[in-house]
């Protein structure tokens, strides 16, 4: 069957492209060694071979810019998220301390008002 790369002699076809891939990066050949095996493994002109193994590079390269992305942004939000908890633990935090001081200076009993309040007979 045209177009399919199963049950075809030789080398597996992701060893190949593990070997090939990292050599194919860095030259002006962009997947030409790649679009070389499409060809023969599936009987496909070499040029639409070129043209498969191109298109799946674009897409790769989509999906990965989109993906950084949605992580840059995910990495962004979650700091905001953390500086904003901090800031009301701050607040929080300081007006207790005001509250104690408060308390302290002026020798007021910690109340807590925990169960029924009876009040005491006049």
């Amino acid at each position: 069957m045209p177009g399919s790369l199963q049950d075809k002699p030789g080398p597996s076809v992701a060893t190949e492209f593990g070997i090939l891939f990292p050599d194919t990066i860095g030259n002006s050949g962009f997947g030409a060694s790649l679009a070389g095996i499409v060809s023969q493994r599936t009987s496909v002109a070499p040029a639409d071979a070129a043209k498969r193994v191109n298109d799946t590079f674009a897409q790769a390269i989509a999906v990965a810019k989109d993906t950084t992305d949605k992580a840059r942004r995910t990495g962004i939000l979650t700091g905001l998220v953390t500086a904003m908890s901090l800031l009301i633990s701050l607040a929080a935090a300081w007006w207790a301390a005001q509250r104690g001081g408060y308390h302290r200076d002026n020798a007021i009993p910690a109340a807590f008002p925990i169960g029924k309040r009876t009040r005491a007979a006049a």
